[in-house]
C-alpha cells in the first residue's frame, strides 16, 4: 500500500517498520518484564538482516540499485505460503477475541499512524493507516515464543488461531481504511505504476 499510496520515500520506510511484524518486540516485551527468559542470540537473529541491508544499502548505491528489486520479487515467494496456510475457519475457532483483535489492530494503529503522518505534514498521511495491519508472519509469533519456552502450548494454539483471525480481518479493513482516509484527506490518484508492499 506505501507504494500504491505513497513515494519512495513511504517504501523506504516500510523496512524499518517491518520491526514488527515478528516475534522481536514481544520478546522484548517478554524478557524486559522477566516473564521468560529470552536467549540473546534470538533477538539478534530477528533484527541482524534488516540491519545488514539497511546498512549495505545505504552503503553502496549500485547494490541497492541491484537489490531493489528483490523487495517486490519476493513477495509472491513468501505470501504464497503464508495466505495457504490461513483458513477462514480460524475465524470461528478464534471467536470474537480474533475478530475484535483484527479491527483492534487496524483502528488503532492505522489511525495512530494517519495522525502521525499528519503531525509530520506528510504529502499524503493516509499511507500512515498502512500499518493497521497484523502482518502475515506475525502467526509464527505464539510458535517462536513456545519455542523459547516463554508461553505454554494451549496459550500458543489460542494465540495462534486469533492472530490468524487478526491476520484476516486486517488483510479486509485495512486497505478499507486507507482508502477512505486517501479520499477523506483529498490524496490524489494512486500510483498504479508501483508494487505493493
Amino acid at each position: 500500500m506505501a507504494g500504491q499510496y505513497g513515494d519512495s520515500t513511504d517504501v523506504g520506510a516500510v523496512s524499518v517498520l517491518s520491526l514488527n511484524d515478528g516475534p522481536f518486540f514481544t520478546m522484548i516485551a517478554l524478557g524486559a518484564t522477566g516473564i521468560a527468559e529470552i536467549p540473546f542470540i534470538a533477538l539478534v537473529a530477528t533484527v541482524v538482516p534488516i540491519l545488514l541491508g539497511f546498512i549495505l544499502g545505504n552503503l553502496d548505491e549500485e547494490l541497492r540499485d541491484f537489490l531493489a528489486p528483490g523487495t517486490s520479487l519476493l513477495i509472491p515467494f513468501f505470501a504464497f505460503p503464508l495466505g495457504a496456510a490461513l483458513d477462514f475457519r480460524q475465524l470461528l475457532v478464534a471467536g470474537l477475541p480474533g475478530i475484535l483483535l483484527g479491527l483492534l489492530c487496524t483502528i488503532t494503529t492505522g489511525f495512530g499512524g494517519y495522525y502521525a503522518m499528519k503531525l509530520l505534514r506528510a504529502k499524503n498521511p493516509a499511507v500512515g493507516a498502512a500499518i493497521g495491519t497484523s502482518a502475515g508472519n506475525s502467526v509464527g509469533t505464539p510458535a517462536a515464543l513456545l519455542g523459547v519456552g516463554a508461553i505454554t502450548e494451549a496459550v500458543s494454539a489460542s494465540a495462534t488461531a486469533q492472530i490468524a483471525a487478526a491476520i484476516i480481518v486486517t488483510a479486509i479493513a485495512c486497505p478499507m481504511l486507507v482508502n477512505f482516509l486517501n479520499a477523506r484527506s483529498g490524496g490524489g490518484r494512486m500510483n498504479t505504476g508501483q508494487v505493493d508492499v
